[in-house]
């Protein structure tokens, strides 16, 4: 009995054993995770807000393009998703033509790893003049291209009431 259960012991031990990272690999994870400030890509991602609110303000749609990823798909409200960034570009275009006096961006929640990161927020769009003409929210996934992080899929919708029905 006593052979057996010192059997089970060293069995379980060295099944055990074999199971656990090196200290190496335990490292590296660390490491890796260490290496990935969630804090620094909130500052990159609200200066990207200020550059989209600039831009939406200037009607310059091709700086409102270049923050979105090749494979980008946009969710607007209203409409079916746009999935290319063709499609994209020729939404900002009409966007441009809509004469916006303001628009913010505000990032509420952002949280993910150094894959994707997910943004939830808020957006306000005023006639400049002080009367607020849309607010509303929408999420953001970003995600690296290039190096820079990248609008990778947009959706966004308006929190104001639809108008009222003609008839």
């Amino acid at each position: 009995m006593k052979a057996y259960s010192l059997f089970l012991f060293l069995a379980s031990f060295y099944l055990t054993a074999c199971n656990q990272p090196s200290n190496s690999v335990a490292a590296e994870k660390k490491d890796s995770v260490a290496a990935f400030d969630i804090s620094a890509v909130k500052s990159i991602i609200d200066e990207n807000n200020k550059i989209f609110g600039d831009a939406v303000v200037k009607g310059d749609s091709a700086a409102l393009v270049n923050l979105y990823a090749s494979s980008a798909h946009l969710f607007p409200t209203n409409m079916p998703p746009i999935e290319t960034y063709d499609g994209i570009k020729r939404f900002f275009g009409e966007f441009a033509k809509a004469g916006v006096k303001e628009f913010k961006l505000e990032a509420v929640d952002v949280y993910g790893n150094g894959d994707n990161i997910i943004e939830e927020g808020k957006y306000t769009q005023g006639d400049g003049k002080g009367k607020i003409v849309d607010q509303g929210k929408y999420i953001v996934i970003w995600k690296q291209e290039n190096g820079k992080w990248k609008l990778y899929r947009d959706i966004f919708n308006s929190n104001m009431p639809l108008p009222k029905s003609s008839k």
